[in-house]
């Protein structure tokens, strides 16, 4: 399931952006999400090992998550994100 954001903040520090989405799969009782970020200053978002990530979709719906930021292209303003424990929409984690 593809999650278009609207909005994104990264430990209580909002990030401005031109795209960013966020991936989210499930694989029997396993899931997991990804993202990628383009447009964005990602200036110290490695030098933290985990983030706490805030969002709301292009569709108003709130999302919650911890993730690391296992890459990034400084020239490019794009960074990738994993995430690194349950995804929540809406409070809850999505049923595909």
């Amino acid at each position: 399931m593809r999650l278009n954001l609207k909005t994104l903040v990264l430990d209580g520090r909002a990030v401005s952006f031109t795209s960013a989405w966020l991936d989210h799969r499930r694989d029997g009782f396993m899931t997991s999400w990804s993202g990628r970020v383009t447009g964005a200053d990602a200036i110290g978002l490695m030098d933290v090992p985990e983030h706490e990530l805030k969002a709301e979709t292009t569709n108003g719906r709130q999302i919650e998550g911890r993730a690391i930021v296992p890459s990034m292209n400084r020239l490019a303003e794009t960074f990738e994100l994993q995430g690194t424990g349950a995804l929540l929409v809406d409070g809850q984690e999505p049923i595909e």
